[in-house]
């Protein structure tokens, strides 16, 4: 199934040595963690533009990891800004030390540096801090190295050597099929082979469906002759690696000890008050009258109002970090929404959503996590009467349209999406279908090429609507998908009306409304050709999505929800493929 995909972020040169030169200077900050939320993005920030300069010198060299002194330069300044980000966050978010930018640096001038979009920092709470938390507790004595894995390995080596005060640091980036990786990076296997660390720390987001990058580094150690040192894995969660694991992986992640600080650990248990997200939030909220309430992973459903079996599908391993926070001026909703510039984009998108009436009030943002009433007063639109529903679809849509966002909109082209509904179609339904997915599509490039890519919401689903009962209408979940880790990215509007037209099995005509309201109050024309099309497209993404999670949550009690709506998907693709157009 063809579901996720990598996204580029484009970086004024300029303006990051600006933040740089800056860094020390104080401001008037408006919350209790702006300062050390100024750093970390910009920890962030530098650890992307090292990691796109290593990148560059590994494609030079034919896909090995090779020295650099560019990039040498890069990783010495991401490491200077991880002390300052560690010093801060032991001082209690109060910023220490100074930052010393390196004249070569200042000299490469302005331009641009296109970037990997470093997922763990924008969609799954991974907080460079658990990192440095982590390899703190790394209680051994001798010479350590750390070693990165690119893209986010590059910002976490830093903050893990910081730690642990590592002699040496490095980054590289396994390569080959996704479920079988390999390394090539012979500077650092002659480091190995001269030095004999006594121990060497491999960095990483994962393990993912296979494990394979992690271990394949611990396989090129495991196999230097004269090189035996102890091998500790920092990953940012304790799972397991997926179904997809060799049996290399499984060993690795079973043997080898794993070095890891919770979220729960680092923001809501914490013995230090000022580390605590209740304290974070509490100038906008009021101080807590019960302990947070975990409502991730789905767990927001049973506090909606309907029984179980009302309850929609959810995959849990998508969904972000919330939690439900009890004050004595209100409940609030913490969701987690991404640290960094892309988290910043996204506070900006809530804001102007926000303001517009179109979504719960956006109160603020506190170092990743934003903040907005809990309403309970509200009922999801599956369960209810949908009359003014349409129109306020129509209007939320237009208004999503002319946005602007703070970086350039990327997305995937007519190929990749027009492939991702082939393959989707064939996997699920069998070749007969995507053969007349095929042919449905056979122009699909052409009418692409008049789309125009907006800020799309990408998530039409009918319980993510809320009313309350009077012809009021909300949209949640709304500032994520446009640049999520999906390969969809920004699209045309017409995306999204397709959406609401798998989503609420709108009729021909009820789509076609929708589509000449969202022309009307956007005053820019929506193709009909190029939505037809995606009424076709928009689903089969949809299925390839449901489809992974049902094989990611096998014999949970999620799975018969997933297979459910996966099921009523399947069936209505499967007649829109055969019968046309509705």
């Amino acid at each position: 199934m063809l579901v996720y995909g990598d996204h580029m972020r484009r970086i004024d040169r300029a303006a990051w040595i600006e933040r740089l030169r800056t860094i020390g200077q104080r401001t008037d900050d408006q919350h209790p963690t702006a300062a050390h939320e100024r750093l970390v993005s910009l920890l962030i920030e530098t650890g992307q533009i090292a990691q796109a300069v290593a990148d560059d010198v590994f494609e030079a060299a034919g896909g090995r990891d090779v020295h650099c002194e560019a990039s040498a330069g890069h990783m010495d300044l991401v490491a200077d800004l991880a002390r300052l980000v560690c010093e801060c966050w032991t001082n209690e978010l109060q910023p220490q030390g100074a930052l010393l930018v390196p004249d070569a640096l200042l000299r490469q001038g302005p331009g641009e540096v296109i970037a990997r979009e470093q997922e763990g920092f924008s969609y799954y709470a991974v907080y460079p801090e658990a990192f440095y938390e982590a390899a703190r507790r790394l209680r051994v004595g001798g010479t350590i190295q750390v070693v990165g894995l690119r893209s986010i390995g590059t910002t976490l080596a830093a903050m893990v050597a910081a730690g642990c005060r590592a002699h040496r640091t490095s980054t590289l980036r396994p390569h080959g099929h996704p479920y079988d990786r390999i390394v090539s990076a012979p500077d650092l296997i002659a480091t190995l082979q001269a030095e004999r660390p006594d121990h060497v720390c491999i960095v990483d987001e994962g393990p993912g469906r296979s494990g394979s990058s992690m271990a394949s580094v611990v396989s090129a150690i495991e196999g230097l002759a004269g090189v035996n040192p102890s091998l500790h894995l920092f990953p940012s969660h304790t799972n397991m690696p997926g179904g997809e694991a060799s049996p290399l992986s499984r060993r690795v992640f079973e043997e080898l000890p794993r070095h890891v600080t919770s979220l729960d650990d680092l923001l809501i248990t914490s013995g230090i008050a000022a580390h605590r997200l209740q304290t974070w939030v509490s100038d906008v909220t009021g101080p807590a009258i019960a302990p947070l309430l975990d409502v991730s992973a789905g767990g927001w459903r049973a506090y909606r109002g309907d029984t179980e079996p009302e309850w929609p599908a959810c995959d849990p391993q998508q969904e972000r970090r919330k939690f439900i926070h009890t004050t004595l001026r209100g409940t609030f909703l913490l969701k987690f929404t991404g640290i960094g510039q892309n988290g910043t984009e996204k506070a900006r998108l809530a804001e102007e959503l926000s303001q517009a009436n179109l979504t719960p009030r956006h109160l603020g943002t506190r170092h990743g996590f934003s903040i907005a009433p809990w309403r309970d007063d509200m009922r999801s639109v599956a369960k209810t009467t949908r009359g003014g529903l349409l129109p306020f679809i129509a209007h939320y849509l237009a208004f999503r349209r002319c946005l602007r966002v703070g970086h350039d909109l990327d997305g995937a082209g007519a190929e990749l999406l027009r492939d991702m509904a082939i393959t989707n179609v064939g996997v699920a339904l069998g070749s007969d279908a995507a053969s007349r997915m095929q042919a449905v599509l056979f122009n699909f490039s052409e009418l692409f090429r008049g789309s125009v890519r907006c800020c799309i919401d990408g998530r039409m689903h009918a319980h993510k609507w809320l009313t309350d009962g009077m012809g009021h209408y909300l949209k949640t979940d709304a500032v994520e998908h446009h640049a999520g880790h999906d390969l969809v990215g920004a699209q045309d509007i017409a995306w999204d009306i397709a959406g609401a037209d798998s989503a609420f099995h709108l009729t021909r005509r009820d789509t076609e409304q929708l589509r000449l309201a969202v022309e009307d109050a956007s005053g820019k024309p929506v193709s009909e050709n190029l939505l037809e099309s995606l009424t076709y497209v928009q689903p089969a993404f949809e299925l390839g999505r449901l489809w992974l999670a049902v094989g990611a949550n096998a014999g949970s009690p999620e799975e018969g929800r997933l297979q459910a709506a996966l099921n009523d998907l399947t069936i209505n693709l499967e007649q829109h493929l055969w019968a046309g157009y509705k």
